[in-house]
């Protein structure tokens, strides 16, 4: 049963991540490979699976399992109707527009019905096994790690794999079928339901599976706290992948299929903080965590100074120090199953969040891409002190600059080194 709901999943996670650059590959010809249309096919993205994952957690609430399941079947036989995916021969863009609207309209007449029902199957399908496997010491969340190596082998395989050998229309049409395979191992999922005694319909649609974590407490601003935790721990490596792909691409060098990237590494970063055994301890995250932060600033303010490969390695790396760190805080905080839907739900919330602003706020805010540099400095918010702070003024400020020194240090010399290190040749020294 644990191998059915685990394939599902998987196979579900890698249908999500095959048609992100399949449909990128359909409107590349009448758009190009801007930074800022990527983006917003991400902000759809973000925001899609925000949606499903309102639907995973709605119907967890209000529908017994047996009826989500036959919810979910009929749901994605409907989404089917837009398949094969295609753009018409006769769309396109406004001339002298921003494409952005343009972007969204497609999207969500083309890819939206599926990738909102495929979006929400891993949250409802991590649900139903808790319930089915109730009683037993392992959780569903190692599930989401499986979800999120899908997308991962699914986002490496379409660039080096499946573009090489596969026509746009052929692509088109694979993945019709293989999302024809997954409705069929759905509805092997909801025959398992189905099977099932009839103890399932009377533990209700909220079943309680054992004490919440944080997300059970009763006191309102611990409630509030825990969640709005979440909601930052993923806002803030949405945020910074969507940075580190426009500052690169704009300041550095435009290199084709960059985006894939850091993107992989957003998913990577997923995959060990929600895995079953620990694959990087924790504590040695929190050690590197800060030269991240610090390194990322140093960075942007200094994106010339260095070659472009020991740029852009240098970035990647900053960026997976702190989206690492954040995703173990938050897999680390994950509430009993019983509140797993919701718990998603505000994760999506938080990268569809990160994604906005990123996309849609900072370019009418910032003159420069301060957002980058600020979302690092923000994941400093996000995690508990290592010791208490000093209750004495005295030795608080002592603490204070003995954690900002080094990071005013390292700014102030780069800034230095970029504002003066080009007259160095000029004086013969």
């Amino acid at each position: 049963m644990a191998a059915l709901f685990s394939v599902s999943i998987f196979v579900g996670a890698a249908l999500l991540f095959l048609v992100e650059p399949m449909f990128a590959r359909m409107v590349l010809p009448l758009l190009g490979g801007a930074p800022a249309v990527w983006n917003t096919c991400v902000v759809f993205y973000q925001a899609a699976l925000f949606a499903g994952y309102l639907y995973a957690h709605l119907t967890s609430q209000y529908l017994s399992l047996r009826i989500q399941a036959v919810v979910h079947v009929v749901l994605l036989l409907c989404a089917a109707v837009v398949l094969p995916l295609a753009i018409g021969a006769d769309a396109r863009p406004p001339a002298g527009s921003h494409p952005s609207a343009w972007v969204l309209l497609m999207l969500l007449t083309t890819v939206g019905p599926p990738f909102v029902v495929l979006a929400a199957t891993g949250p409802l399908f991590q649900r139903w096994l808790s319930v089915l496997q109730r009683g037993k010491s392992q959780g569903p969340y190692w599930l989401y790690a499986a979800s999120n190596l899908g997308s991962l082998l699914a986002l490496l395989s379409y660039p080096f794999v499946i573009e090489p050998l596969l026509g746009l229309r052929a692509q088109s049409r694979a993945w019709a079928a293989a999302y024809a395979a997954f409705v069929l191992l759905t509805a092997a999922c909801a025959a398992v339901l189905w099977m099932r005694n009839g103890a399932l319909d009377a533990l209700g649609p909220v079943a309680s599976d054992g004490p919440a974590s944080a997300g059970a407490s009763s006191d309102t601003r611990s409630w509030l706290g825990a969640r709005l935790r979440w909601l930052g721990l993923a806002a803030v490596p949405a945020m910074l992948m969507l940075s580190v792909t426009t500052f690169i691409s704009v300041d550095i060098a435009a290199i084709p299929l960059l985006w894939v990237v850091p993107l992989a590494l957003y998913l990577v970063t997923l995959v060990i903080a929600f895995a079953d055994t620990q694959v990087i301890p924790a504590w040695l995250v929190r050690l590197v965590f800060p030269l991240g932060v610090i390194g990322t600033i140093a960075l942007v303010l200094a994106d010339t100074a260095a070659p472009m490969r020991y740029a852009v390695v240098g970035h990647m790396g900053c960026f997976g120090i702190i989206a690492l760190a954040c995703h173990l805080q938050l897999a680390a905080q994950k509430p009993a199953p019983a509140h797993l839907t919701e718990y998603f739900l505000w994760v999506s919330a938080g990268g569809a969040i990160g994604g906005i602003f990123n996309t849609l706020v900072a370019p009418q805010l910032f003159v420069t891409p301060i957002e980058y540099p600020l979302a690092a400095i923000g994941a400093c918010l996000l995690f508990p002190a290592i010791k208490p702070w000093p209750e004495r003024w005295p030795q608080r400020a002592v603490a204070i600059a003995v954690t900002t020194l080094p990071l005013l240090l390292v700014v102030g010399l780069t800034a230095a080194v970029r504002r003066f290190g080009g007259h160095v040749p000029d004086s013969g020294v």
